[in-house]
């Protein structure tokens, strides 16, 4: 599937400050030897733990990642932004 971003059109009504971010998901199961290390280091140097997706419950994560950026986009420089506690989507 490819898109032709040159075509697609921008919504500029809402000029403010934005904040981009990419989220990488690995639903093939392959999550095993070097890469489960890799998840474990970054349990290590994140400020909060990794969480698992709950089944498909992706609707969900997308709405709890839409609030936080919304929250953490309107926050000032260098304030601390607590999040909601991801509900519904994760797996305990």
């Amino acid at each position: 599937m490819s898109t032709d971003f040159d075509a697609a059109e921008i919504d500029d009504s809402n000029p403010g400050p934005r904040c981009p971010g990419v989220l990488l998901l690995d639903t093939s199961g392959s999550m095993d030897g070097e890469r489960i290390k890799a998840l474990k280091v970054l349990a290590q140097i994140g400020p909060r733990q990794p969480l698992a997706l709950n089944g498909l419950a992706f609707r969900e994560m997308f709405q709890w990642l839409s609030t936080s950026m919304r929250t953490v986009s309107r926050a000032e420089v260098d304030a601390e932004v607590p999040l909601q506690t991801p509900i519904g989507w994760a797996k305990a």
